[in-house]
């Protein structure tokens, strides 16, 4: 899920306002901005400009106008402080005063010659009581990935601490910058009243940040998983490291893009992803053909102590494509058939958006969870660490099972030959 916090305050947020004029005392709602220019916040009296047809100069006050197509040149003819235009449809221009329009619906009355005083109060209202429910589902959310990380490090730490390497280690930084993510998102929400550019600013970048390090480090995670990382490799060559390197950081100046600039790239998302899907899922054919070739090499030889190791670590991998596949396919919901097809941030569809919320991240946490399960450190059984390398680069003769130097049958060696070909024997 890409920002989806982010779309849903920019999305919700809408400016609000309306028109009292004096002495008269009416209220007119419903006034729109159409300039490109962010004021955040407009409470202004103006003098009504009503001789502009004849003086054609209404500095230092406020014009009314029914839209044309001139609408524009005689603003800037006037040069007024702002100006209010009459119209049922909304034009975007680029004026460098405070422009507004409003429908002629709402505007019937608005020109009455005894009024001279117009005064226009205009703010945004982010709507923050409509996603209370979304900031529970987030903390709630953020409490359960902590417990995760809590278990995590003291499995690695304290529990399993004897069976816990730099692998598992590094993938702890991975939950790590999840949480620092959820807690920027809530951040965002609880202080959603608050005016301070710089405030929102600092959250929205933290937000970006933490979101771009997750994915980024994530992504890693199981592009090495789908290596056979733990399974078949525990080292690399330089060739492979560098090669890795490459793919991390291509990966994430595209996740930090997309998260900056949003869904308006969306051939950045696009790319993002089959970057991914395409090395996890080419690596992924390499690594079950090569535990194909262990078992049924394990099998020819007659090793049947073997057999249980290696039929373990096929099933574990099984497993782990499964919720890979599934992160996936979650991921292509948020953001094809969700995120594009049917957007409530747009629509402002505030249930549907708070139970997208849940669906979504239980969704995450399932996927992201049981990958991390099935790795977490501990004993995995004998032999199950041995490194069972048949990558060609290299050629290694590894001791494959435990023999006494005494032991009559001699010595048992798996051999790694050219094509991924793995022979198992014994040395008389």
């Amino acid at each position: 899920m890409l920002i989806l916090i982010t779309l849903l305050l920019a999305a919700s947020s809408e400016w609000v306002g309306n028109i009292t004029l004096y002495p008269s005392n009416n209220i007119f709602t419903g006034i729109r901005a159409i300039t490109k220019n962010s004021f955040r916040k407009i409470d202004l009296n103006f003098t009504i400009c009503w001789d502009m047809a004849k003086s054609f100069n209404c500095s230092d006050k406020v014009v009314i106008l029914q839209y044309s197509n001139t609408t524009e040149e005689i603003i800037t003819s006037l040069n007024p402080s702002a100006a209010i235009i009459i119209s049922n449809i909304t034009h975007y221009k680029n004026f460098t005063i405070p422009v507004f329009e409003i429908s002629e619906k709402n505007a019937q009355g608005l020109i009455n010659f005894s009024d001279t005083i117009m005064r226009i109060r205009y703010s945004k209202n982010p709507h923050c009581e409509e996603y209370t429910a979304t900031l529970a589902i987030l903390t709630l959310t953020f409490i359960l990935w902590g417990v995760g990380v809590f278990l995590w490090i003291h499995n690695n730490s304290r529990t399993n601490s004897a069976y816990a390497e730099l692998f598992h280690k590094f993938s702890t930084t991975i939950l790590i910058f999840k949480v620092l993510n959820l807690f920027a998102n809530l951040m965002k929400l609880s202080f959603c009243h608050v005016d301070i550019d710089v405030t929102q600013e600092f959250l929205d970048l933290l937000n970006k940040q933490t979101r771009s390090l997750y994915e980024t480090a994530f992504f890693a995670y199981i592009i090495l998983l789908s290596k056979g990382w733990s399974l078949i490799m525990n080292t690399m060559d330089r060739k492979e490291f560098n090669y890795l390197i490459i793919v991390i950081i291509i990966i994430y100046i595209f996740d930090s893009a997309v998260n900056i600039i949003g869904e308006r790239i969306v051939f950045g998302i696009w790319f993002l992803y089959l970057i991914v899907v395409v090395h996890c899922f080419g690596f992924a054919l390499q690594t079950f053909k090569v535990l194909n070739n262990q078992l049924q090499a394990v099998r020819d030889t007659g090793m049947d102590l073997l057999i249980p190791i290696t039929k373990s670590k096929r099933l574990l991998f099984v497993a782990f494509c499964g919720f890979m596949c599934g992160y996936f396919a979650e991921e292509y919901f948020v953001h094809e058939v969700f995120g594009w097809k049917y957007n409530p941030y747009v629509k402002l569809d505030y249930e549907i958006v708070t139970l997208f919320h849940l669906f979504h991240e239980m969704l995450e946490m399932v996927t992201i969870g049981g990958i991390f399960y099935l790795y977490r450190a501990r004993n995995m059984g004998r032999f199950f660490t041995m490194e069972f390398d048949s990558r060609e680069s290299f050629r290694r003769v590894l001791p494959f099972y435990e023999s006494k130097e005494t032991c009559q049958e001699g010595v048992v060696m798996a051999v790694c030959l050219p094509r991924n070909k793995i022979i198992i024997g014994k040395i008389e």
